[in-house]
């Protein structure tokens, strides 16, 4: 498997990741809970959301590197 291939491979898996934690803090932090779990649940979306972004960022940071290899 050639370099491209295995970063092509990655940046599926990143998308389907992300999309999968995404919906599953959404179902989370718009469920119906007692006040003591959302404010549980409120820090748990939060560390999920600063994880995501870091996410992101890091799919970003493939993306430019692969484009810098290519050309």
């Amino acid at each position: 498997m050639t370099v491209d291939g295995l970063v092509l491979l990655l940046e599926k898996f990143a998308v389907l990741w992300a999309m999968s934690v995404l919906f599953i803090l959404v179902v989370i932090c718009k469920s119906n809970y007692g006040a003591s779990a959302r404010h549980t649940y409120a820090r748990t979306c939060l560390a999920h959301e600063k994880t995501m972004t870091w996410y992101k960022m890091t799919l970003v940071r493939s993306i430019k590197l692969k484009h810098f290899y290519v050309d």
